[in-house]
């Protein structure tokens, strides 16, 4: 596999919307439901993505510099997202340097 790390890319979450039934078989809703919210919408790079052990954030890694420059290999960063604990997700989330 090849891949380029100076090319953009964010971080995307999906509502799951499946849900237990009476059968043994999950129920799915309509695809029409389903929305791609764009997490990293400020910033150019964004990879890897991990939550705390406690649930409480999203860490993930950038390579926004290789993005903005071009170099091969330039600088990483790890930068933070606030997970709410009400699970209601919003584009304008605040992502914070670490």
């Amino acid at each position: 596999m090849k891949y380029c790390s100076n090319r953009p890319c964010a971080l995307y979450a999906v509502k799951a919307l499946y849900h237990e039934s009476k059968s043994d078989e999950p129920e799915r809703h309509s695809t029409e439901e389903l929305h791609a919210l764009n997490l990293t919408p400020t910033i150019s790079s964004a990879l890897f993505p991990r939550f705390s052990p406690n649930g409480e954030f999203l860490v993930f890694l950038s390579a926004k510099s290789a993005v903005d420059s071009g170099v091969h290999n330039a600088t990483n960063s790890l930068h933070r997202i606030d997970w709410p604990t009400d699970r209601k997700l919003y584009q304008s989330a605040k992502i914070y340097d670490i």
